[in-house]
């Protein structure tokens, strides 16, 4: 896996993160003013989606004691939405938006802050629904009397912060971009309105507190809250394209753009929001294309502000090279031998943990006996920090080989399959193979403590069958697992810890084939409905307390979501023999409360 990071910095410990003109008239007619809010729900009640028929739901805010429910929404029909611009690596952070999938349901968009924004249609309104984790929901953008469910996008951008949603209209309604405040409301700001309606690449929109970067064929366009949008010129080569995968900086300022003539002939530029355009890798090249989404990216990485950029070669060798973006590039080339011995051209990790400092993934497949591509093998996470002249320092911050200070000539021994930053960004959860079998384990990110050199990896699960699988729930983490010589799947829990080892927590061992669902958590309890042979709902508490809540005359009749509820309570559907189906409230003494909701299936949303 190879990895990126984020900014953050404490007296100690340095975490790696590691952001047709459409008339007035018509305006409007198609866009709804996202301060018509719903005056129905209050602050922390519960709120359930019952599905009234399939595909359409009804939205309910439940009373604070469950006693009674108030409509918000009718007719809701739930609608995928795509976040652009995530890593795969960033999947289980709590400080940066995330897409969210389930089984069975449309995929969300989870904001830093708690609430849950929502792709949805309501007869012929299409718009964004916005349900917070306290207060009320409210439509951010909205299209009445849509031709269809495509009128706005289903592919958004939001800023890092997880307050500015950039989004598009088809043709149809204008074909524009719009942003808006998630956090203060307020009608949608045209960013697009003096220019023809736009044919832009979703895949390269990206949003942030500054304004917004996409590419249109290949011209790279801005906008901003105060700006309308502008063509960025470029100094592009003869048979030049852009490559749509954006790499932006956290703070927004810049954006990198791969230039492609063809696969050996690329070259990168890097653009400011004014229109500055810098060319700190112009001789063209082969050039490692940034993977954003790439479940072994990405491969490019700007520095928070900016100011450096990291990128690979497409080798083989591969090699890693830093190039501080300025009138005249200072070019680093950072794995060269005999630092880095011939054998390490395997690079995974790019990014930034300092605006000097870049973390990456270095190794080799064939050292490691790994035939499989999606492996990076016999490989540590390294640092590396250049001082203005571009000279650089490195030591090994993982140091599975024992060596902290190069030459790095000693194999290291990780085989990472797949990697994750937790909820903070203060830890890698990797998984890796060892020995035709699986572990899962964590590294502290760090700058400090690097003159020992001793492994900081603790080893959370090993000797597994096959590669586990990790479901967010909060702050913590739920994995399901099959040991090594077993069929039996057992669930643990990792929760944060602060300058401690790190470790497992055994919650229940279950039947062959479970898997789970609808994880979780509020506070330090985390609910999940264990799918098998009979489906059945538990709660795991950081106290140490874990089991199912369910009563045996209900395990297996669970026919939808769950959620937690504030005092000690979980939602969810059940499906009793007697037919129906019922949403009601469980406590950890198995007792079941039928809730005032129309006896059909329910989606829990809050």
């Amino acid at each position: 896996m190879k990895f990126h990071y984020l900014e953050s910095q404490s007296l100690a410990v340095q975490t790696l993160f590691c952001s047709v003109l459409l008339s007035t008239s018509v305006l409007a007619q198609t866009v709804t003013n996202p301060g018509n809010l719903n005056p129905h729900s209050r602050a922390a009640s519960p709120i359930v989606g019952v599905e009234i028929t399939p595909g359409l739901f009804d939205l309910h805010a439940l009373a604070s004691d469950l006693s009674s429910a108030r409509l918000l929404e009718a007719g809701i029909e739930f609608l995928p939405l795509e976040l652009k611009g995530q890593r795969e690596i960033d999947k289980f952070r709590r400080d940066r938006p995330t897409l969210q999938e389930e089984p069975g349901v449309p995929s969300w968009v989870s904001l830093p802050n708690g609430d849950n924004l929502y792709m949805v249609a309501r007869g012929t309104r299409v718009g964004l629904l916005l349900i917070p984790s306290v207060g009320r929901t409210r439509w951010v953008a909205a299209i009445d009397n849509a031709a269809s469910t495509g009128a706005i996008s289903d592919s958004v951008a939001i800023s890092l912060d997880g307050r500015w949603l950039v989004y598009g209209t088809d043709d149809i309604h204008g074909g524009n971009l719009y942003q808006v405040d998630l956090l203060r409301g307020g009608m949608p700001i045209d960013m697009t309105a003096d220019i023809d309606p736009i044919s832009y690449s979703t895949r390269s929109l990206r949003s942030s507190r500054l304004g917004a970067w996409w590419l249109t064929g290949d011209e790279l366009w801005t906008a901003s809250r105060t700006t309308q949008a502008t063509e960025i010129p470029l100094p592009l080569l003869d048979q030049e394209g852009l490559h749509e995968d954006l790499v932006m900086s956290d703070e927004g300022n810049r954006v990198a753009v791969v230039t492609e003539d063809d696969p050996t002939t690329r070259r990168v530029l890097v653009v400011d929001l004014d229109g500055t355009v810098h060319v700190p890798v112009a001789t063209p090249q082969p050039i490692e294309l940034p993977g954003t989404t790439d479940p072994l990216g990405p491969y490019m990485a700007l520095s928070h502000d900016g100011e450096r950029l990291a990128w690979l070669s497409d080798g083989p060798p591969q090699e890693l090279f830093i190039t501080q973006v300025q009138s005249t590039p200072i070019e680093t080339h950072v794995t060269l031998a005999p630092d880095f011995p011939v054998y390490i051209d395997n690079i995974g990790v790019i990014g930034f943990a300092s605006p000097q400092q870049v973390c990456y993934l270095a190794g080799d497949v064939i050292l490691a006996v790994v035939d499989d591509d999606d492996l990076i093998g016999a490989a540590d996470m390294y640092a590396t920090v250049t001082d203005p002249q571009g000279v650089p320092t490195t030591w090994n911050l993982t140091r599975t080989s024992g060596v902290v200070w190069p030459p790095f000539d000693v194999p290291a021994t990780l085989s990472v399959s797949d990697a994750y930053l937790d909820h903070n960004a203060d830890r890698f959860l990797i998984q890796a193979e060892f020995e035709d079998t699986s572990e899962l384990a964590s590294f502290v990110i760090y700058t400090g403590g690097y003159y020992h050199s001793q492994s900081n990896i603790d080893v959370l699960l090993s000797d597994l069958e096959e590669d586990p699988e990790l479901y967010m729930a909060g702050r913590q983490v739920m994995v399901s697992s099959v040991p090594s010589g077993t069929t039996d799947v057992e669930v643990h829990r990792i929760d944060p810890v602060s300058g401690a080892t790190q470790q497992a927590m055994l919650v229940g061992t279950f039947a062959e084939g479970t898997t789970l669902r609808a994880v979780r958590s509020r506070g330090g309890d985390i609910a999940f409905v264990a799918v098998g042979a009979t489906d059945d709902a538990w709660v795991s508490s950081v106290r140490g307390t874990h089991g199912s809540w369910l009563p045996a005359s209900f395990v297996g009749q669970i026919s939808s979501t769950l959620g937690l509820l504030p005092g000690a309570k979980l939602l969810l559907g059940l499906s009793p023999a007697s037919g129906g189906d019922q949403p009601v409230a469980v406590d950890n003494t198995a007792s079941v409360q039928a809730l005032p909701l129309p006896s059909l299936p329910c989606r829990v949303l809050r």
